[in-house]
């Protein structure tokens, strides 16, 4: 006979536990879940644990409709109070991505609908990030959706850099060190389709593809895979700008 068992899932800011007995199906129950006036019918574009202080929850609000004229919000959440945000940072551009720096996690980092990479130190009063290429002449800019935003450890060097991927088919690695530097990890470009005739998608590999995640090898720190939103996975490598189509 199977041993009852349960497990805690996350949907969005709903907390809620999975429930299995023997001769039942699996159940979900309600546990609680983190939602006030400012944030109800907002779209939860991502969220993040504070490596510290564990029971820090930042969540990114950013409708994905393009359409849309709201703002951007990040709203932090803790289990003391689920009914409203310790914090709430509002911020003119849809947020898209966030996540909390681990060697400084009193840094945050996000990304806009619009291409913004920003930095907010949640010490800091106030709705402005401490960097931000929010410039449109900005230097290295993404020109679309930034769909993901990670802190990347140096490995020996020691230190973190902040890598993020768009919709313009680039990785993007930022260094604080003068304001946000950048440096173009990869330029993703289209594969061609087997399925069509030789020389019927000529030129397809100079369009860029559309990036939407990635995440690094922890065996290999120059190693990362990259999707796209074609269903295409790259392995990449922050050595070169070559990749390899999985």
């Amino acid at each position: 006979m199977p041993r009852a068992r349960s497990r805690t899932r996350r949907y969005g800011c709903d907390f809620q536990i999975e429930e299995e007995t023997p001769g039942s199906e699996s159940q979900l129950k309600m546990l609680f879940k983190f939602e006030c006036d400012v944030t109800k019918d907002r779209t939860v574009s991502s969220s993040d644990w504070n490596s510290v202080n564990q029971d820090l929850l930042a969540v990114s609000y950013g409708e994905f409709d393009f359409n849309s004229n709201q703002d951007g919000i990040l709203a932090f959440w803790t289990l003391k109070n689920p009914s409203f945000p310790e914090r709430i940072i509002r911020y003119p551009s849809r947020i898209t991505t966030c996540q909390f720096s681990k060697n400084n996690p009193n840094l945050i980092a996000g990304g806009t609908h619009n291409g913004i990479v920003a930095i907010w130190d949640i010490r800091k009063q106030g709705n402005q990030p401490i960097l931000a290429n929010n410039d449109q002449n900005s230097k290295g800019k993404h020109s679309d959706c930034v769909w993901e935003v990670q802190w990347v450890g140096k490995g020996q060097k020691g230190g973190e850099s902040l890598v993020s991927i768009s919709s313009d088919g680039r990785v993007v690695e930022w260094s604080m060190k003068k304001g946000l530097e950048f440096q173009d990890l990869m330029n993703l470009k289209r594969q061609n389709n087997p399925s069509q005739k030789e020389g019927q998608n000529e030129g397809v590999n100079f369009r860029q593809a559309a990036g939407f995640s990635f995440e690094f090898i922890k065996s290999e720190p120059n190693i990362y895979l990259a999707s796209t939103e074609e269903a295409t996975v790259y392995r990449c490598s922050k050595s070169y700008a070559e990749t390899v189509h999985y």
